[in-house]
């Protein structure tokens, strides 16, 4: 039997002023793409500095879709009458898909660099469009820094990162890959500070918005 769950809510501000609404998400349309199927700029290429250098070389395509392509291709959304667009998540993963998530603060080497992402925020807010990015509150990846501690180590305090009890076995939740996905424990203050402030690095950096993935769980 495992333990009772607390059902106490996390302390949250709640929003008041109208200004402080994203109404703009509630108007025009918004294109949700993935973006190793949408356009492919070039191959990825190995770089010194990821915040300075585009990780893409152009000069031989590949097949694979990568914000390269995606930035050549925001004429095309635009002329669509695109207003936003809400790209699958783009940071470090093992998978394809990308919802395992490595590490919350650059971008995968098979799109780009953080210099790509910069940049297509810049070019697509002189278009004006928005952009979205999905960020993984939910769960990470096994070869997440703080979970591969938390495993190798019973008395780290990232053990309380994560739900290692009967009903989360091994920090997984039943109904995500247990192999790949470990339950983030959102009712940790730290977890929370460290989502909010990955979160906040985007935000500030030109993302317009974040969707949460599975934010429910």
């Amino acid at each position: 039997q495992s333990a009772v769950l607390s059902l106490t809510p996390n302390s949250f501000s709640p929003i008041r002023d109208r200004a402080d609404y994203a109404t703009w998400a509630q108007k025009g349309i918004m294109y949700q793409l993935i973006v190793r199927t949408f356009a492919d700029g070039g191959t990825p290429k190995s770089v010194t500095d990821p915040t300075q250098e585009s990780g893409i070389d152009p000069a031989q395509k590949d097949g694979i879709g990568d914000l390269i392509g995606l930035r050549q291709a925001l004429p095309y959304l635009k002329d669509l009458g695109v207003a936003a667009i809400w790209m699958t998540p783009v940071f470090r993963a093992k998978s394809y898909h990308g919802y395992d998530t490595t590490d919350y603060y650059h971008v995968d080497p098979h799109f780009g660099t953080d210099a790509d992402l910069l940049d297509l925020f810049e070019q697509a807010h002189r278009r004006g469009l928005r952009v979205i990015l999905d960020f993984v509150a939910n769960h990470t990846s096994v070869e997440f820094a703080p979970f591969v501690e938390a495993s190798n180590d019973p008395d780290s305090p990232y053990r309380r990162w994560f739900s290692f009890d009967d009903a989360y076995k091994h920090g997984y939740r039943a109904f995500f890959d247990v192999r790949t996905m470990p339950q983030l424990n959102t009712e940790e203050p730290a977890v929370r500070d460290y989502l909010n402030r990955a979160a906040q690095h985007w935000l500030e950096a030109g993302a317009d918005g974040l969707r949460l993935d599975y934010a429910a769980g």
